[in-house]
C-alpha cells in the first residue's frame, strides 16, 4: 500500500493540511516534539481504524470508565469546522479514497469514536461521497 495524499482539517493542531506523498517513495517525519508529526499518526490510525489505539487505551485504565477533558482532545480549537481526515492510496495498483468525518456539534468533551464515520469518495477533492455502513468487512 502507497499512501498518496492526505488532507487532514480540524484535527488536533491541523486547522487545514494538505500533504502530498506521489512523488516520494520513502517518507521521513521529522521535527521537534509538538509539531504535529504524532498527530498525522494519530489521523491516518482514526481514518482506517475508527480509533487512536492510545486513548482507547487510557479510556480501560481510568476509574469507572470515567473521561474528563476540558476540551475535546482531537478538535482544533482555533477552528470552526468539522474534523476531517482523507487520504488516497495505493493498494494493488487500485486507487481509494476515504474520508472519515466527525460533525464539531456531536462532539463532547469526552472520546466517543462511533461519531467518526467512514465514507467512500470517487475523487479526492469531491464534495460527494458515500457512508460506509459495514467498516469491518469494507476495511478488510
Amino acid at each position: 500500500m502507497k499512501i498518496k495524499k492526505i488532507k487532514i482539517q480540524n484535527f488536533k493542531d491541523f486547522k487545514n493540511i494538505n500533504l502530498d506523498f506521489e512523488s516520494s517513495d520513502l517518507i521521513v517525519f521529522d521535527g521537534p516534539n509538538g509539531f504535529g508529526k504524532t498527530s498525522i499518526y494519530d489521523a491516518i490510525e482514526l481514518l482506517f481504524t475508527g480509533k487512536i489505539r492510545r486513548f482507547d487505551d487510557l479510556r480501560s485504565i481510568l476509574i469507572d470508565g470515567r473521561e474528563s477533558f476540558s476540551e475535546h482532545p482531537f478538535l482544533c480549537d482555533y477552528s470552526n469546522g468539522d474534523i476531517s481526515i482523507t487520504i488516497e492510496f495505493l493498494k494493488k495498483g487500485i486507487a481509494y479514497v476515504f474520508e472519515r468525518t466527525a460533525i464539531r456539534d456531536d462532539l463532547t468533551n469526552s472520546i466517543d469514536f462511533s461519531l467518526y464515520k467512514l465514507y467512500k469518495k470517487d475523487e479526492f477533492d469531491s464534495e460527494e461521497r458515500d457512508l460506509i455502513l459495514n467498516e469491518e468487512e469494507y476495511l478488510i
